[in-house]
């Protein structure tokens, strides 16, 4: 029973705490919209972000999702099934919204399901209507522009973990991305669990991670809790959010009550096997003696936490990389009249990051500078820096998405 008590509060408590997110970030959401007040953080390039929008999204998708499947009948519920509902949409957080969909359709038994898919179809419409911040262009072509954006992250990440399988370093990837990325992209934290953890860690590091989940997602009983955090471990795998503090404590929460109700549901037949026979209760022995599956999860675990280790020996000992530094002291070069020196100190800023533009375009401004017979061996010296991390097969196809998008935003009448 206390196991039970435990879940029932498990999710009155994603209950309120949903609807209270949600009906604080509308009402701040409306205060942005009609200019009343601005808060930093809460509204931030047209959506409601708490900070990053698609980790609100996230957890509001799953307190819906919860509150939808496992929260008793009222007109409360209601009211903040419509909140979470909105919030949810206001975040326009394509990949938290399609989880929550997938979600939802998977716990088709409950008569709920449709009516939540409804609910967000609806709403979807009328915020597109009524936000004129973001045109239909925008809802179309901006999740492609960002979408290939990451496949050219996976790319590279797939790219540097095959040349170093043992990890480049726990939170290398941070400080190194503009000097290993094969074409220019501005995130520069790694939009996939599974790729971050292989990129800085190993891919025997990512190997045993992704072991992990999918034996949660096979054995763990639990009903609604484990799909709930299923939708978490499938979202992390396209961003960041699993890195966030109150995702993974969310997560760590939808696991104890996947087990808390196995224990329920456990608890009922208790008298029925108090009464075994001595042949079931040493054939329940030998059962035990067996190998089991969290006896697995724990040699993972520890397996993890090793390889995590022994990948900072990996990582090299220089620090940060000063291409910004190595820039500012050529324009400083270029103040003073000493133009070889700040065409050299260009070219190593270039080399320290390839295909950050506005280094890029420094160095390339040398051009017009030199004479016309030293100017192809320039170029060349460029395009060889440039090269070093090979091509990427997305850059074409992300470069036109971006420029399409910018196009529309430049000549969409829906903008102010």
């Amino acid at each position: 029973m206390k196991a039970e008590r435990f879940t029932v509060i498990s999710t009155a408590l994603l209950f309120i705490c949903g609807s209270l997110l949600s009906a604080f970030g509308i009402a701040f959401y409306a205060f942005d919209k009609f200019g009343v007040m601005t808060v930093e953080g809460i509204v931030r390039d047209g959506r409601l972000s708490f900070g990053y929008a698609n980790a609100a999204a996230l957890a509001l998708a799953v307190c819906l999702f919860i509150t939808i499947t496992g929260y008793r009948k009222s007109g409360i519920r209601s009211i903040g099934i419509v909140l979470m509902s909105a919030a949810l949409l206001l975040t326009f957080s394509v990949g938290s919204i399609t989880v929550f969909t997938l979600g939802t359709l998977y716990w088709r038994k409950k008569r709920f399901a449709l009516f939540a898919v409804l609910v967000l179809a609806v709403l979807a419409v009328s915020v597109v209507i009524v936000n004129y911040r973001l045109s239909i262009v925008d809802w179309f072509v901006r999740p492609i522009s960002t979408a290939l954006d990451r496949l050219m992250q996976y790319y590279d990440a797939a790219r540097i973990s095959v040349r170093q399988p043992f990890g480049i370093g726990p939170g290398r990837w941070k400080t190194e991305v503009y000097a290993l990325q094969s074409s220019f992209y501005a995130a520069n934290r790694m939009h996939s669990a599974p790729f971050a953890i292989a990129v800085e860690c190993g891919i025997p590091a990512a190997f045993c991670a992704v072991l992990l989940a999918v034996q949660f997602l096979r054995k763990a009983p639990g009903g609604k809790w484990k799909i709930a955090a299923a939708m978490i471990l499938t979202h992390s795998c396209f961003d960041i959010t699993l890195t966030y503090v109150s995702i993974a404590a969310l997560l760590a929460f939808c696991v104890v009550n996947c087990f808390g109700a196995s224990y329920t549901a456990g608890s009922a037949d208790k008298n029925i096997t108090s009464g075994i026979s001595k042949a079931q209760e040493s054939e329940s022995k030998a059962r035990k003696r067996r190998v089991r599956p969290t006896a697995v999860v724990s040699v993972l675990l520890a397996a993890l936490t090793v390889l995590f280790a022994l990948s900072y020996f990996t990582a090299a000992e220089d620090s940060a990389p000063d291409y910004d530094e190595l820039y500012l002291e050529s324009r400083e070069a270029f103040s003073g009249g000493n133009y070889g020196k700040a065409r050299d100190l260009a070219l190593e800023a270039l080399s320290k990051a390839p295909h950050l533009p506005y280094i890029e375009n420094w160095a390339y401004g040398f051009v017009q500078l030199l004479p016309v017979s030293d100017r192809a061996a320039y170029e060349e010296a460029i395009a060889a820096i440039q090269s070093k991390n090979g091509g990427n097969l997305f850059a074409e196809a992300a470069k036109q998405a971006k420029t399409r998008y910018l196009n529309s935003r430049q000549t969409s009448p829906q903008h102010p």
